[in-house]
């Protein structure tokens, strides 16, 4: 009988290429910060991520679809989500330096640019 391996298989996962790009600032003076699509391995485009300013600094809220619930309270799951912790940090990275990239060139530019009100904030941005 053939000897058997016993090494542990590793399922890693390969993240695929994320590119983000930011549809639009916001009214600065909010913790919402702008408006973000995502493309994920050249095949499909996420819309409408938010750029927020929390406690811990800026980060990626993936889109959301509210409802209420059988208690009455208002629910907000998000309609997409990475699977993994790491799926999710690189989302979230590439979204904030999409942001970071995107004042800094504005900044660069000698711009004065003047950031757009938050009116829609149920809305998805257009591309």
């Amino acid at each position: 009988m053939a000897a058997t391996n016993n090494k542990a298989k590793t399922n890693k996962v390969k993240t695929p290429y994320i590119k983000a790009s930011i549809d639009r600032l916001t009214d600065g003076n909010t913790s919402l910060k702008a408006y973000a699509s995502a493309t994920i391995g050249s095949s499909f485009v996420i819309t409408g991520i938010k750029v927020c300013n929390g406690k811990n600094g800026l980060f990626a809220q993936m889109p959301t679809r509210s409802y209420t619930d059988k208690n009455g309270k208002v629910q907000y799951p998000e309609t997409f989500y990475p699977i993994t912790a790491q799926a999710r940090e690189n989302l979230n990275k590439a979204v904030v330096n999409a942001y970071e990239n995107e004042i800094s060139q504005a900044q660069d530019d000698g711009e004065d640019f003047e950031e757009i009100a938050d009116e829609d904030e149920g809305l998805s941005p257009s591309m």
